[in-house]
């Protein structure tokens, strides 16, 4: 190759070798980083127009004019993503340029190799119906251009180039975009000893393999691991009530009984709060096992009409006081009702004899039944299940006491027996269910 300038040739392998060398040293740290898009390889098509200055040395001809000029170029790239930052690229063109004395076709074809920075990012991921991502971009490099037309008697001439440039890339989707760039290169000068020549360059471009990380959804958290169950409480007699609230933790019980076997006066099995007699063993002979009483002694029986007591609840004379006498007797109706909770309205009806003023029977009869009422109450039945009612003497059981009257002196004993029956509570069963 001639040139007028016989320093061009060491110029120009010494600017190559620079721009070679500022490539690797930032292409070092990149290869470091372990980035994002690593391996991803990007191709692209361009074209665009060459702004060739007059000083520079192409065609190797003395005469300025027997150099080519400027004109339009076309090419491809192809580019490997080192980072989300960085990019080496390679890329190949050719340029429609002609001869400027003579007009006649003067092909130039270059190649050069780039390392590419793209400086940030603006706007959306990109995507069918998103926004574009503009990516600002700045790059250097160093290749060669060549003529391929032998004029003028000269050979083909090709010279060394370094080049830079700014840019911009735009995400049109996950993988694919548009490009400009703007271009300056310099080659050996004729009259000075650099020629500054120029190039717009538009282009479209594809990825492939990685995806561009910073267009990825971000994986969604780690699930949170369970969090190891609470240790079980100890529980040493087994009987499900932890040994922090068992007041019995050697024997099973009932959370009812605070972790203890609920209590069995009689030690029959039965607990006394189902125990009709407490204070009697059961006997178990295949008859009412389950109601606490040895058999034959019940002393309340439970009617489709009426919860029936089989002895007499007593009061002091003339008065609505029950005798101590009859609270046990009370105390199983009581229990009868607590086990009996289908019993929903029970009424509790007072009776008296017709000695004295029946308006006076009346009243004692029904404050009788209230203090019946007052009683069950107190251990523990439910009020709205009661009712007191009191007839006097209205409604004997015995009712032959008009009879026996006609001979008091003959029938004294049996008078006072009838007038013994006619006194009484009864327990009426009002609803059920």
């Amino acid at each position: 190759m001639m040139n007028s300038k016989p320093i061009g040739p060491r110029h120009r392998a010494a600017a190559g070798a620079a721009v070679l060398l500022l490539c690797a040293g930032f292409a070092a740290p990149a290869l470091a980083e372990a980035p994002a898009r690593a391996s991803a390889i990007e191709l692209g098509v361009f074209g665009g127009y060459t702004l060739l200055s007059a000083d520079n040395q192409l065609g190797n001809a003395p005469n300025p004019a027997r150099r080519p000029g400027s004109g339009a170029l076309f090419g491809a790239r192809g580019g490997w993503n080192l980072s989300d930052a960085l990019t080496l690229e390679a890329e190949v063109d050719y340029g429609l340029s002609t001869f400027r004395d003579s007009g006649l076709a003067a092909g130039l074809v270059g190649w050069r190799g780039s390392l590419l920075w793209q400086f940030g990012s603006v706007g959306g991921a990109g995507g069918p119906g998103g926004e574009a991502r503009w990516r600002p971009f700045v790059l250097a490099g160093a290749g060669g251009t060549a003529t391929l037309w032998r004029e003028f008697g000269t050979e083909h001439d090709h010279d060394i180039t370094a080049h830079a440039g700014v840019g911009v890339s735009a995400d049109l989707g996950p993988r694919f975009g548009v490009r400009l760039d703007l271009r300056g290169f310099a080659l050996d000068g004729d009259q000075s000893r650099i020629a500054w020549n120029g190039a717009v360059l538009l282009g479209v471009w594809v990825r492939l393999g990685a995806a561009d990380a910073a267009q990825l959804p971000p994986p969604p958290p780690a699930p949170r691991p369970e969090p190891p169950p609470p240790p079980k409480p100890l529980d040493s007699d087994g009987d499900g009530i932890a040994d922090d609230v068992d007041q019995c933790r050697d024997q099973k019980g009932s959370a009812e009984d605070h972790g203890c076997p609920p209590p069995d006066a009689d030690g029959d099995g039965i607990p006394d709060r189902r125990d009709r007699c407490p204070a009697e063993k059961e006997t178990f002979n295949g008859k009412d096992d389950d109601d606490g009483c040895p058999d034959g002694t019940e002393t309340v029986v439970v009617t489709a009409t009426e919860v029936k007591i089989l002895q007499k609840v007593h009061f002091e004379p003339g008065k609505a006081e029950i005798r101590a006498e009859s609270h046990a007797l009370l105390d199983a109706v009581a229990n009868v009702l607590t086990q009996k909770t289908s019993l929903t309205k029970v009424a509790v009806e007072g009776h008296t004899d017709d000695v004295g003023a029946a308006e006076a029977n009346v009243a004692l009869s029904r404050q009788r039944a209230e203090a019946v009422v007052a009683y069950l109450v107190g251990k523990g039945i439910a009020a709205t299940r009661l009712s007191a009612e009191g007839y006097g003497p209205d409604r004997p059981v015995c009712k032959e006491l008009a009879a026996l009257r006609k001979d008091e002196v003959k029938n004294k004993g049996k008078i006072e027996q009838c007038r013994e029956q006619n006194r009484r509570v009864q327990f009426r069963v009002v609803e059920s269910n």
